[in-house]
């Protein structure tokens, strides 16, 4: 559908990263046979809703006359109502009954997206009505869950209605201001792929559209942010606490829509039965495969999540360390407490002065003095990666974005690089910068990020943060404090630590002024957390 209002620059989303979003959920539609098929009934329903909006959905149910456990699916972003069929009939096996369906305004749902709006939550809640009162659902046994959008608004529905007794959201956002414009940079790709998808299946409503328009026309951003906060977990969380529900988080390290920051505080305000999942990944990607009936581990948790908190199955997940982390490259998940057990110390590197080649060092002397000035404004081979193409090479091939160093331009991007490590460092948790800035206008933004350089200088994406400001007085100092995306990497013994500091990346839209410069100086520094 096309989107009226003010004019958008808008650059088209990536095919592949389009493609992540609806493919998994269009591969359902011819489903494989399977033993779990044989003893399962699936029927396609439409649902009205107390204002008259019909919700399509998929309703199967197990042999047997119940009562029975009940999970709520709920459809992902521009995905049709058949995205979790193959689970839904693998639940049903085990003696559940599921309803999945699509929210409003996509597909053949009726009204508009609203984008996890209060209708879309009260929606929830007159499913699991439905579902109750047509079925034999044991209503002290229902559990809510999905992907993405479905993930979402589970944990929403969670904080809003205390019939929900477990929740399993996988890709999930809780933040939805910090997704959509983490330390003030708006995030563009992010932005186009899931604007251009709903317009593509669906219709948007009228809100969502003057939302839009704001978000890129850089204006009425304090709306966007209310608007934002209204659709974030976060913000119901101590109704999610009181209602009682039994969370499940599952995210993609590299998840370039919901990074796993903003999870975080979500998590750690919980008092909630909960658990979480980090593994390397993009958005939707970790259990895309789950969706296709194969094998998968954050699936596998998800079952047992529901058996133990919906059926009371002694499978051991509650004695589990609650916090479940697969680190870059690994192969294995190590369990924590919590997030924060994940960092057991960490390691300051103090930015100096450069040397011949440009180069300015990371040491972990005493803080010095020195200035490093760029120009703002030009692109380089340092980036946060390609919207989903970057973290789907990164989860199946092992390939994290890189930069060979030495072709960046020192005029424009600043580099900083350790000697070598001794020992292999163990990077576990969130890195964070603090930098002194004397930019020469009032607005800017910039761009760190983190790398981890071998001997031929070819260095590997570890984690990047963005960082906007604003009504800066030009040639005054500013003291910049930020935190990059949570990850866990190891860097080999032999490599090195470098940070590069840059201006522009597509990923997002920047709020640079034309022939502006910015001059970086001390004391300013690099915190690694550093685990096992």
């Amino acid at each position: 559908m096309p989107v009226h209002g003010r004019t958008r620059r808008r650059r088209s989303p990536s095919l592949l990263g389009a493609a992540a979003l609806v493919l998994p959920a269009l591969l359902t539609a011819a489903p494989p046979a399977s033993a779990a098929s044989a003893a399962v009934s699936t029927t396609a329903l439409t649902l009205t809703m107390p204002d008259g909006t019909g919700l399509t959905a998929e309703l199967t149910r197990p042999s047997g006359s119940g009562p029975h456990p009940a999970i709520v699916f709920i459809d992902s972003w521009a995905t049709p109502d058949f995205e979790y069929l193959l689970q839904a009939q693998q639940f049903a096996a085990d003696g559940y009954i599921v309803l999945e369906y699509d929210p409003r305004g996509f597909y053949s749902s009726g009204g508009s997206i609203d984008v996890a709006g209060p209708q879309d939550v009260a929606d929830v809640s007159s499913v699991i009505s439905w579902l109750l009162a047509n079925t034999s659902a044991n209503p002290a046994e229902i559990g809510v869950g999905g992907v993405s959008y479905g993930a979402g608004l589970s944990l929403l529905a969670a904080g809003h209605d205390p019939r929900i007794k477990a929740v399993a959201a996988m890709s999930a956002w809780t933040d939805l201001d910090y997704s959509l414009y983490p330390n003030s940079t708006r995030h563009q790709e992010s932005t186009d792929l899931l604007a251009a998808a709903a317009e593509l299946t669906g219709t948007l409503s009228p809100d969502f559209q003057n939302i839009l328009d704001d978000f890129y026309g850089d204006t009425d951003i304090s709306d966007v942010l209310s608007w934002g906060a209204v659709r974030s977990p976060q913000t119901y969380v101590d109704s999610i606490n009181a209602n009682g529900a039994a969370v499940f988080i599952s995210n993609g390290l590299q998840d370039s829509i919901f990074a796993p920051n903003q999870l975080l505080p979500f998590y750690n305000d919980l008092s909630t039965p909960k658990y979480l999942m980090l593994q390397p990944g993009d958005h939707a990607t970790s259990e895309a495969s789950g969706l296709l009936g194969l094998d998968n581990t954050v699936w596998d948790h998800a079952h047992a999540w529901f058996d133990h908190y919906l059926t009371g199955a002694a499978n051991g997940i509650d004695t589990q360390a609650p916090v479940q982390v697969e680190p870059i490259g690994g192969s294995s998940y190590q369990g924590y407490a919590s997030p924060a057990a994940m960092t057991a110390s960490s390691t300051t590197y103090q930015l100096g002065a450069k040397n011949w080649l440009g180069t300015g060092s990371l040491s972990t002397g005493a803080a010095g003095s020195f200035t490093t000035k760029t120009n703002a404004g030009t692109a380089s081979c340092a980036a946060g990666g390609t919207l989903e193409v970057s973290g789907i090479l990164t989860q199946f091939f092992d390939a994290p974005p890189s930069c060979w160093l030495p072709a960046i331009n020192r005029s424009d991007d600043a580099v900083w690089q350790s000697s070598a490590l001794s020992a292999t460092d163990h990077v576990r948790g969130t890195a964070s910068l603090n930098l002194t800035v004397t930019p020469s206008a009032s607005s800017g933004t910039l761009y760190a990020y983190l790398y981890d350089v071998d001997l031929l200088d070819d260095g590997t994406l570890i984690s990047y943060l963005p960082y906007s400001y604003s009504g800066a007085t030009p040639g005054k100092p500013l003291q910049i404090s930020a935190q990059f995306l949570t990850t866990s990497y190891d860097i080999p013994a032999g490599d090195s630590v470098a940070l590069v500091l840059g201006t522009k990346d597509p990923l997002f839209l920047d709020a640079d002024q034309s022939g502006s410069t910015v001059a970086f100086g001390g004391p300013s520094s690099l915190t690694l957390p550093l685990g096992r």
